[in-house]
């Protein structure tokens, strides 16, 4: 009973990240899966992409016209190859050694937001939101972007919404809330690339065990973007980034308790 109430609440969470700051899930649902539900890491990245593309799904419908489909369909197209080379390289990483990788990917996240957060508001782009006719360097910027994206969606199981939001805005001029809700169709596009290269994996995952966190992901994704709307910004992105820092350190310390226990 306490573990489906932690999924529930899990999810929950998880679901108002992705609907208030387009992106923050899957980061949430790895540990909780790993450390919540006791799942293997390479179960826990896959079962994650599966909550996120739902969450993703919910957030697309809801916002619906708010999303800017053709840089949207350009960003995830974009990120196939990188995330196809992460979710290659991860199947042979030890459990271990991708918990402690994940940590580390988290204090940067969480270093990123603080950094973003704290910076003075920025003014709104110039450009118009175009993928034809970029630049040369704007370009580049783009597919470095989203094939960094894709890549880490592959390897880690996570979305990226902390990547893909910023590159919407400054690569491709997006407004924030155009940004937020477009970032959900790249997650998704990314996501469901993954999960086709690890089908074969799908039915292996407790399905019986994610099913009360899908829903309140749902729930959470309609909550959040309610909550995006009426809370900072601001205030969302540093309390989420010093709720990382404690996660990374959490994952850290336990890994490498287990790890010189064994030994």
């Amino acid at each position: 009973m306490a573990l489906v109430l932690l999924m529930l609440v899990g999810g929950l969470l998880i679901g108002l990240l992705m609907g208030a700051l387009g992106g923050g899930g899957a980061i949430l649902a790895v540990p909780l899966l790993v450390y919540g539900a006791g799942m293997a890491p390479a179960s826990a990245t896959l079962a994650s992409l599966v909550i996120v593309s739902l969450g993703s799904i919910t957030g697309i419908a809801t916002h619906a016209r708010t999303v800017r489909w053709r840089q949207g369909i350009t960003f995830g197209a974009l990120g196939i190859a990188g995330a196809s080379v992460g979710r290659m390289l991860s199947v042979g990483v030890d459990g271990s050694a991708l918990l402690l990788a994940f940590s580390a990917l988290l204090v940067v996240v969480a270093s990123l937001m603080v950094t973003k957060a704290l910076r003075a508001t920025p003014a709104r782009p110039s450009h118009p939101a175009h993928t034809t006719h970029l630049a040369p360097g704007r370009l580049t910027r783009l597919i470095g972007a989203a094939s960094g994206v894709g890549f880490l969606t592959g390897f880690f199981g996570v979305g990226g919404g902390f990547a893909i939001v910023p590159a919407l805005t400054l690569i491709l001029g997006l407004g924030m809330g155009a940004a937020v809700a477009t970032s959900l169709l790249v997650i998704l596009i990314n996501s469901l690339i993954t999960l086709a290269l690890s089908a074969s994996h799908l039915a292996a995952l407790d399905w019986a065990l994610l099913l009360p966190l899908l829903l309140t992901t749902v729930a959470g994704v309609l909550a959040g973007g309610w909550v995006g709307k009426r809370v900072s910004r601001r205030a969302l992105q540093l309390s989420f980034a010093g709720f990382l820092y404690l996660i990374s350190i959490y994952i850290a310390v336990s890994t490498l308790t287990q790890l010189a226990a064994s030994r």
